[in-house]
């Protein structure tokens, strides 16, 4: 009776042990499993964090070459002297020269010379003029505005700039053009032709 009791306890013990076994079998199995979980998160984590500083990377590339490329089409221009490009492929000197020509007759009040530099039909003071006779009887009769002169008078070959309309001296005092100017091609010598005077008609 005593050995069969002894018995009893010793398997009971045993189903007892097995048990805290099991579990801490599953408890270890768990804790590998949320172990694991948190790896694979910060490794998404870290692969994310990667993926966006080579996309940063990448776009700080992008916005380098495309202001390396405006540099360095800027910097052609210069170099070439094709400043006014809008407007004529002439090189610079030879636009710069037009512009003081019309800036020192105006300043001479030299209007019959004005006239042989203008490409009509004419905009005067925003109305339209269609030959010579008929800007020197148009100034001859109203005169010229002192302040346009005195404008005009006061600025040099470097207060220009060009656009599609063509090219501006002062703020648009005067505009001229280049006849052989295409918009693409330059066809034979630069022909500078004054299309435009504002204000010059005294009012």
């Amino acid at each position: 009776m005593k050995m069969k009791k002894k018995l009893t306890y010793i398997v009971a013990t045993a189903l007892f042990a097995g048990v805290l076994i099991t579990g801490c079998g599953k408890d270890a199995a768990n804790t590998t499993e949320v172990t694991e979980q948190a790896e694979q998160t910060e490794d998404k984590k870290t692969e994310e964090k990667k993926d966006m500083k080579e996309k940063s990377d990448d776009k700080a590339k992008e916005e380098k070459t495309e202001e390396e490329n405006t540099e360095a089409t800027s910097s052609d221009n210069t170099s070439t002297g094709n400043t006014y490009a809008a407007a004529t492929l002439a090189p610079d000197d030879k636009v710069e020269a037009f512009a003081q020509s019309v800036i020192d007759t105006v300043k001479a009040k030299d209007w019959s010379k004005l006239a042989d530099m203008m490409k009509y039909p004419a905009t005067i003071n925003g109305s339209s003029v269609d030959s010579k006779d008929a800007f020197m009887a148009l100034i001859n009769e109203k005169g010229a505005s002192e302040v346009f002169v005195s404008s005009v008078s006061g600025l040099t070959s470097k207060d220009i700039f060009a656009n599609g309309q063509g090219i501006a001296i002062g703020n648009g005092d005067v505009w001229f053009v280049d006849d052989g100017f295409t918009g693409l091609d330059q066809i034979g010598d630069p022909d500078f032709k004054i299309i435009t005077l504002n204000g010059i008609i005294a009012e």
